[in-house]
């Protein structure tokens, strides 16, 4: 009977364009910023669940596919950035405050409601993206206060990622407070990226979340998810700092936006 639906499925329209066209567009941002897949990911999947075309594929099928194919990209660029990784204290930080509650809220995905928690997630992006297209000539945080709002800060992050596998319009934001260097913030957005997939991705696995369906988008889309990527690692050193800030904000506005509508349409 799965196997029926799987063939079903594949034909779906918007299964090819959900497992196949988008991950181009998702990972092609993420070779570029280091992180933020699951932002575009998600916001677009939220425009078409808003507008019924989604297909078969629900929320919580995005939501765990995006987190399942983050992991495998992540391990791909810490890899490839391995040199550049270091274990900085506002990382270790937010880390601390952050895989905790990852593993806490990634078993409650399906036990929330997710259209009040995707209300809330809407006006926090909405009000990050903003923040970080309109502050002009923006001074990094001070090492004190970095470090300060860190724990916290991660704490926020983690409930995002356990719940839709997207921490970046809160570990941008900090991550762009604290540091003007795109090389930086990229470096720091793959480690983060890394230890908060894994965490996520081992958690659902073992709480049984991967059944074959979903393990077969999976598997279609990694190669879109391969070629994205590589297209945005090579564009990543023609990307200036300043247009590398807009884009950062552009890419949470957009989540925000998106996820406005699916409260408002639903």
């Amino acid at each position: 009977m799965l196997g029926k639906c799987a063939i079903t499925a594949r034909v779906e329209p918007a299964v090819i364009i959900i497992f196949l066209a988008l991950p181009l567009l998702a990972y092609f941002v993420k070779g570029i910023v280091g992180a933020a897949s699951a932002i575009v990911f998600n916001a677009i999947l939220l425009f078409l669940i808003a507008f019924g075309a989604n297909g078969s594929v629900t929320l919580v099928d995005g939501l765990l596919w995006v987190g399942l194919v983050d992991t495998v990209s992540s391990i791909s660029m810490a890899l490839m950035l391995r040199k550049q990784l270091r274990l900085e204290k506002p990382v270790m930080l937010l880390l601390a405050g952050m895989l905790p509650v990852i593993v806490a809220f990634s078993l409650l995905l399906k036990r929330l409601d997710l259209g009040v928690l995707t209300a809330v997630l809407a006006a926090a992006v909405v009000l990050a993206g903003l923040w970080l297209v309109l502050r002009p000539n923006p001074d990094p945080l001070s090492e004190k206060t970095a470090n300060g709002v860190a724990f916290p800060l991660g704490v926020v992050s983690g409930v995002l990622s356990g719940l839709f596998a997207m921490a970046g319009p809160v570990v941008i934001l900090y991550l762009a407070a604290g540091s003007n260097d795109p090389n930086v913030i990229r470096r720091r957005l793959v480690l983060i990226s890394t230890c908060a997939t894994i965490t996520r991705t081992i958690t659902l696995a073992a709480d049984g979340e991967y059944n074959e369906q979903r393990m077969t988008w999976v598997l279609w889309s990694l190669p879109s998810v391969f070629a994205g990527l590589a297209a945005g690692i090579a564009v990543y050193r023609f990307v200036s700092p300043k247009v590398f800030r807009l884009a950062l904000g552009l890419l949470v506005l957009l989540a925000g936006l998106a996820a406005a509508i699916k409260s408002i349409v639903a």
